[in-house]
């Protein structure tokens, strides 16, 4: 059974490979809304409305979470906004190379991991700004707290600037570089299960996007179920997408690297949580 579910994997990836000659390269939407939990409004620029779930969202475009919302806006397909409830931000610029976002009330959770391969990432507040490269940390008007990586952050102003480092957390009433409590590393801990929930989602869309790919896999009896299979034995690391990928020829890669890319994140995620779950029960 393995062999078999084995050989159609490999065939998947043939089939896009022979697609990328007849298929345009698929189209990177700036901003997608996934809806968590309760009531979630966006303003696109004719007024706030109810959002729906995995709506696209253009440059500019503002969403706010009520009391009882979360939602998550990924941008360029592969970084990461998060909101907590009562939270409202406004998406300045996004750019293959840069992403500006404002964020007017609440806490955002931010995970920058550049699978998008953008070079700067920059939030602000009314009073204050964070920018970054590649890392993970809450922010609000007066907290900045960083899981991973360091952040520049400072006044809008430029007249403080310190650069925050992992585990560690700045206030605005003194911009100095603390450690972080333990209680925000507790809950900074509880984000990795969201943010895989997240990347599988954005991966299925990327899937979805190559109709013509998926209906030839269907076509040579390939089911849903054995496709769903292949992702899971590839996110747990009982397969090597890396092997996989060298199974095509290099001039056809670029049109199956995306999934590879997000794979691999989804991989180290479910890998972090193994190790956080195992942690948790040693005596």
């Amino acid at each position: 059974m393995k062999k078999i579910l084995v050989g159609a994997l490999i065939v998947v990836i043939l089939l896009t490979g022979v697609a990328y000659y007849i298929l345009a390269p698929s189209k990177v939407s700036p901003a997608i809304l996934y809806i968590e939990n309760g009531a979630v409004e966006v303003n696109t620029g004719a007024g706030w409305t109810a959002g729906v779930n995995e709506m696209e969202l253009p440059q500019g475009a503002s969403v706010r979470t009520k009391h009882d919302g979360t939602a998550t806006v990924v941008l360029m397909e592969g970084e990461i906004l998060s909101l907590q409830p009562e939270t409202e931000v406004r998406l300045d610029k996004i750019t293959s190379k840069k992403l500006y976002v404002t964020q007017l009330a609440g806490e955002t959770w931010n995970k920058i991991t550049k699978l998008s391969g953008i070079k700067e990432y920059k939030i602000q507040t009314p009073s204050t700004v964070a920018t970054v490269r590649g890392t993970e940390f809450f922010f609000t008007d007066t907290e900045l707290d960083v899981g991973e990586g360091e952040v520049q952050y400072g006044t809008r102003e430029d007249e403080q600037r310190i650069v925050v480092r992992e585990h560690k957390r700045a206030l605005k009433e003194k911009f100095v570089e603390e450690d972080m409590p333990e209680e925000t590393i507790a809950r900074m801990k509880q984000f990795p299960k969201r943010y895989l929930k997240i990347l599988k989602q954005v991966r299925a869309r990327e899937l979805r996007k190559h109709k013509f790919i998926m209906r030839q896999v269907k076509n040579r009896g390939v089911s849903e179920e054995q496709i769903e299979f292949f992702m899971n034995e590839l996110d747990e690391g009982r397969q090597d997408e890396d092997e996989i990928m060298k199974k095509v020829p290099s001039p056809l890669q670029p049109k199956a690297k995306r999934t590879q890319m997000l794979t691999k994140e989804i991989k180290h995620i479910t890998q972090q949580l193994k190790q956080q779950a195992e942690a948790r029960q040693e005596p």
